[in-house]
């Protein structure tokens, strides 16, 4: 049997037990209520904020951005500055220091990508914005295209209104890269030049560049005695970086050059064996090492250059010229054999090249495919002209020009349909913000209002049942009743006044009660991005699709005048360069001609100094064999006239 009391108390512990369940369960719906209607409410806000109606939106623009990066860093600025074209015209990344870092790698991509014309378009954008970090950076490079474009004027406009001015704080690389500029422009700028890099301090990581630059200059304008202390300073600097490793070799190469041209071969030798074996520039110190021990008729020493470089550089630039000279030196060194087998291989490889050469001096096909032969060579080496012929071709005078410009038109075309990219890329984004339905936006707005309001009501209903538990149940009627008069749509700070009530009744919070704070947070911050959205709706949204709109017509227009000057360019030039071309290439298959025809008359020589030789050798045998048969003679003699005697 239960005693009454007992029965009592046991009633009591269950009603509060069931009640605090009930709460408990009621508040934890209301948080599962407010996530999903703070996520509703950022969705929104994400959708239409400045550049966010757009292909990339967040976490994706910014792993895109650090994937553009990474395409730099490996040497593809193509696919870097497309990759980035996108994030910059359209905005979204909102982080105002992330998209001006995005803003100078494009431009600086699309430099390093040999597009200058475009790069030219954004490095004046970033010059245009007085506070952009990158803005020092914008004008050097608009400097060095101006220098080698040949715009005197506007490097001059430029420079004196950033430079000389102060505006741009002269830094070792704004310094260092303007002198280069000055020497783009030859002997106009040379004397600039030498007073910038000159500038460029001790401890700065350009100031052994800067001095190969100074070096270079002495050297240029015929002072060789000055040029030798500052190329030697330059090889004795710090070279832990590949970059001044390269700067090193090629202090050490100019310095084996001025010896050489000295005439003080042994000098000469020495700097070129400094030369290491990773080195850039190895195959040219090697031939120039191989025609430093002819000069001294070292021509063992000569030979295992020569030797070293066909080796490694078979088809190097200067390949063709050493094999022919390496099978005359074996000629001299009486290596019948080696020579021969020299020669035959130039016979055996030059051979090819000659016909390649007159088939291209000779051509009939129609311009187009005749153009695409030759910018073919100029981009590099091919199967049918290997890098030795290539170089002869580009040492040619006509037919460097002509490369050069059918290599510049080519580059033009290729930019142009690089640019057709980056506008399909950015017609895709104008289409999707054009997609953006604002009245659509604006009843999801009202849905998720309405929501927010069922949870903010939700949540102090909930707070005021755990309250009656507790308190003193005329304060918590009180309460309710302001909270009925709010009605079901109530207005924020009216709810936040009401809030602050309940706080004051139990400023002792339970657990509930302290998850129910958590949940008001959360429809807090859903009221700030729903007024934040609302706010957006029709003011930046329509200004951010304009002005790409506005962005997207003038690449449209750009692109088309480009394309309109490309082809009168190309028809231009191949009205005039064509029949140029086919000269050169004749004069080259005469030279290959020639070089074939001296080694076939190498494999001549070889054979008459080899009988030559054989019937020196023969004579030799014949008079040591007469010298023998008349010493015989003479002691038969003896021996009758002994006989004769007896």
């Amino acid at each position: 049997m239960i005693f009454p009391a007992v029965a009592a108390s046991w009633l009591t512990w269950a009603g509060v037990a069931s009640g605090a369940e009930r709460h408990t369960a009621a508040v934890e719906k209301l948080d599962a209520q407010s996530d999903l209607v703070e996520q509703d409410s950022h969705a929104l806000l994400r959708r239409i904020a400045p550049g966010r109606a757009f292909p990339l939106r967040g976490e994706p623009a910014i792993q895109r951005y650090t994937d553009s990066i990474y395409w730099g860093m490996l040497g593809d600025h193509d696919r870097e500055a497309s990759s980035l074209f996108t994030l910059v015209t359209t905005g979204v990344l909102v982080e105002r220091g992330l998209h001006r870092d995005a803003e100078w790698s494009l431009a600086e991509a699309l430099f390093n990508a040999g597009n200058r014309a475009t790069a030219e378009v954004r490095l004046e954008t970033l010059l245009s914005d007085m506070e952009h970090p990158f803005r020092p950076d914008a004008v050097r490079l608009l400097l060095e295209i101006y220098a080698r474009t040949a715009r005197i004027d506007e490097f001059y406009q430029l420079y004196n209104a950033e430079i000389v001015s102060g505006r741009v704080r002269a830094s070792d690389v704004v310094t260092y890269s303007v002198g280069r500029a000055f020497w783009l422009q030859g002997a106009f700028g040379r004397a600039e030049a030498s007073r910038h890099f000159a500038m460029v301090p001790p401890e700065s990581n350009y100031y052994a560049r800067a001095q190969y630059f100074l070096g270079t200059i002495e050297v240029v304008e015929g002072d060789l005695a000055s040029a030798v202390p500052i190329f030697t300073q330059v090889t004795r600097l710090s070279a832990d970086t590949p970059e001044a490793a390269d700067v090193r070799d090629l202090a050490v190469l100019a310095l084996g050059r001025i010896a050489y041209e000295q005439s003080d071969f042994a000098v000469a030798a020495t700097w070129y064996s400094q030369i290491a074996a990773e080195s850039k520039v190895l195959s040219r110190a090697l031939y120039e090492l191989a025609w430093c021990q002819i000069k001294a008729e070292e021509y063992m020493k000569a030979l295992d250059a020569i030797s070293v470089y066909l080796l490694s550089y078979p088809n190097g630039a200067e390949a063709a010229e050493l094999r022919v000279i390496e099978g005359q030196l074996q000629t001299l060194s009486s290596d019948w054999d080696g020579a021969v087998e020299s020669f035959e291989k130039v016979v055996a490889d030059y051979t090819p090249v000659e016909a390649q050469f007159a088939a291209l001096a000779r051509s009939d096909e129609d311009r187009s495919t005749y153009f695409a032969r030759v910018v073919a060579i100029g981009y590099g080496p091919t199967e049918e002209v290997p890098e030795y012929a290539r170089q002869l071709i580009l040492a040619d005078p006509d037919l460097s020009k002509a490369i050069q410009l059918f290599t510049d038109l080519d580059k033009q075309r290729t930019d142009i349909e690089f640019s057709e990219g980056l506008i399909r890329e950015l017609e895709g984004a104008l289409s999707e913000a054009l997609a953006l339905n604002p009245d659509e936006i604006k009843a999801e707005i009202v849905s998720t209002r309405q929501s927010l309001s069922r949870a903010r009501l939700g949540a102090l209903e909930t707070e005021e049942a755990i309250l009656a538990e507790t308190n003193n149940r005329a304060v918590v009627e009180g309460l309710r009743a302001r909270r009925l008069a709010l009605g079901t749509d109530p207005a924020p700070h009216a709810v936040r006044d009401l809030r602050a009530d309940f706080q004051t009744v139990s400023p002792r919070r339970s657990a509930d009660l302290a998850r129910l704070d958590e949940v008001h947070g959360s429809l807090d911050r859903s009221q700030d991005n729903l007024d934040d959205a609302e706010s957006r709706l029709f003011s930046t949204e329509v200004a951010d699709t304009a002005r790409l709109q506005t962005v997207f017509e003038n690449e449209v227009v750009n692109v088309a005048a480009e394309r309109t000057d490309h082809a009168a360019r190309l028809a231009e030039a191949q009205e005039v360069s064509v029949a140029l071309t086919r000269q050169g290439f004749g004069r080259l298959e005469d030279l290959f001609g020639e070089s074939v025809l001296n080694a076939d008359m190498g494999i001549v020589d070889v054979f008459w100094e080899k009988k030559s030789e054989t019937d020196d050798r023969k004579q030799e045998l014949l008079r040591a064999k007469i010298q023998v048969l008349d010493d015989i003679d003479s002691r038969f003699e003896l021996i009758r006239q002994s006989s004769g005697r007896e």
